[in-house]
């Protein structure tokens, strides 16, 4: 992949929502067997002692089912996505930036387990529920796993998300060798604390450091057919999983084509909901099996859609702003200006 002489001026890459979106809907197709009825996966892949179980677990098709792979392609976007906008943050605002992406997923997750509370009917205490919902501990859901089974992957998506913003506007000036190495050698650390699991936000942020610098990628529809190929298989490696969401990733951004498809309409209304969807579907699941009958459950969908835009209005998107103004006070504040203008100089 030779580079391009200058970096490449980028803008809003929407065909990665449209990515998002779509991989959020697997997440809820993924549970809702698993919550009503059988738990149709493990009965894929443990039992497929016939032709048709059988193909559906070892093809892409399976892939529709796979919620968990689908999250792990979440933090590979992120880690791209994020990646992209650090290298072209200076210090101020990485400095800033843990503030706003704290309140960008923390406030959210939190008014998921109200939520919950209100589903379930459970008795909890909301004084723990606030304190960990708010804090910095990677598994802070887990006292609270049958309000909301889906926010473990918060905390992660936090850590990984403000470790990739505040190193890489620091290491922004110095030459891309430099930067990757010490980039190399930041993950041969994490696994030695055996946290390889954030790998996945250093390797999207690698590849936005490739795109930002303008290398070129040959054949790239070819490596995202190859990567859904390879990843229908269900071949029991982290590292396969791994490359398989970089690759997947990796298509997207550099194939046209690619990225054509999931900036369709209906691509990118999922991804403008998907964290959304993804936050409030498993307390509202249990609650729609009580008030619908068996036999009419699939309506539960578009009502779960419909509740997640209502929440995407009141609820994502003033978190959104809110982490804006507060993250732009921080930037502009004296000591913050300062080092911004210390860089420039």
């Amino acid at each position: 992949m030779p580079p391009l002489t200058t970096p490449r001026t980028i803008k809003r890459l929407t065909h990665l929502d449209g990515v998002r979106g779509i991989a959020c809907l697997i997440v809820l197709f993924c549970h809702f067997p698993r919550l009503r009825y059988v738990p149709i996966q493990y009965f894929l892949y443990h039992h497929a002692d016939t032709f048709t179980r059988h193909y559906l677990a070892h093809t892409p098709f399976s892939l529709l089912r796979d919620g968990t792979y689908m999250v792990k392609l979440f933090f590979m976007l992120s880690g791209f996505v994020i990646g992209l906008m650090a290298l072209g943050a200076n210090r101020a605002e990485a400095i800033a930036y843990p503030t706003k992406r704290y309140i960008r997923l923390m406030f959210p997750a939190f008014f998921s387990l109200l939520l919950a509370q209100a589903t379930y009917a459970y008795d909890l205490n909301w004084f723990a529920a606030l304190k960990g919902s708010l804090s910095f501990d990677e598994k802070f859901s887990h006292p609270f796993w049958f309000a909301n089974p889906t926010l473990w992957t918060i905390a992660m998506e936090l850590w990984g998300s403000m470790a990739i913003f505040i190193i890489l506007p620091f290491l922004s000036q110095l030459t891309l060798r430099i930067r990757w190495g010490i980039m190399f050698i930041i993950m041969l650390i994490l696994l030695s604390f055996h946290l390889g699991h954030f790998w996945p936000f250093f390797v999207g942020a690698l590849m936005a450091d490739a795109y930002r610098e303008g290398f070129k990628l040959k054949y790239s529809h070819w490596i995202f057919l190859s990567a859904i190929l390879i990843a229908g298989l269900h071949i029991p490696s982290s590292l396969l999983e791994l490359i398989t969401t970089a690759m997947v990733v990796a298509g997207v951004a550099w194939s046209p084509g690619v990225a054509h498809f999931f900036n369709y309409k209906i691509c990118q209304f999922f991804g403008k909901h998907s964290f959304s969807i993804y936050l409030i579907h498993c307390p509202l699941i249990p609650l729609f099996d009580r008030l619908i009958p068996d036999s009419l459950w699939l309506i539960e969908f578009p009502f779960i859609v419909l509740l997640a835009m209502l929440s995407t209005r009141l609820i994502d998107a003033p978190c959104i702003r809110l982490s804006n103004k507060v993250s732009n006070f921080l930037v502009s504040s004296p000591l913050l200006r300062q080092l911004s203008t210390e860089q420039k100089t």
